[in-house]
């Protein structure tokens, strides 16, 4: 199923389950566990779930597992199998409470680390084939709460120029670490084949709030 995808998977995991072979098909059936699984470098600790694989249906089912601070929770399919019209991948993840800061350090991201906390689900929907990176389908929404008792500039408040006395120099990012800055707010999104719509959605810092909408073709047909 996944001869060219290119991942590394590391971490030791028990899984119990049965083997059923009969006349004209298979099943095999059962869950499995993890204390430290890593998905490309992520981290998964604690990760449980179940799954079941028949000739014309692979799906993972229930998946936990902690995510940088928070939970997450996952179901994966792919069926039909072996039908004569192409099956399709359904990926369905919900999470609550990530910590961004955290995420953005295994990501490696460079500059910045946004702290915060995000909470929110993903849908997407794709045929299995050749053609499937140009048939996503789905949706998602993310919203993000800032770390307790920090208040974010509200929708249509204005922060009016404070009065100095003399110019400072000053870095918009520390050199000795990435710049951080609390965060929150929402996005809400549909994947299609052609299009990313972004409904309208806001993001805020205790100095600045952005709202935007749209929608991009992936380059330049974006408004």
């Amino acid at each position: 199923f996944f001869a060219a995808a290119d991942f590394t998977v590391t971490g030791t995991a028990s899984f119990t389950g049965v083997w059923h072979l009969f006349d004209g098909g298979r099943e095999l059936t059962g869950s499995f566990q993890s204390d430290d699984a890593t998905l490309n470098t992520l981290a998964f600790p604690q990760l449980d779930g179940s799954l079941i694989w028949t000739r014309d249906r692979f799906e993972v089912m229930d998946l936990t597992s902690g995510f940088y601070g928070g939970d997450l929770r996952l179901d994966y399919g792919m069926q039909p199998l072996g039908a004569p019209t192409p099956g399709a991948h359904t990926f369905d993840v919900e999470y609550t409470d990530v910590e961004i800061t955290r995420l953005f350090e295994a990501l490696e991201v460079e500059g910045v680390r946004p702290d915060g906390r995000a909470s929110g689900a993903t849908r997407l929907r794709w045929p299995m084939g050749e053609a499937e990176e140009r048939q996503l389908e789905g949706s998602g929404q993310i919203r993000i709460t800032p770390p307790d008792g920090t208040p974010l500039l509200a929708r249509g408040a204005v922060n009016r120029p404070r009065p100095f006395t003399r110019y400072t120099e000053t870095s918009f990012a520390p050199v000795d670490r990435p710049w951080e800055f609390p965060i929150g707010g929402e996005i809400t999104f549909d994947v299609g084949p052609e299009w990313i719509e972004l409904a309208p959605g806001r993001l805020a810092t205790p100095l600045t709030t952005v709202s935007f909408e749209g929608r991009t073709a992936y380059g330049e047909r974006s408004r």
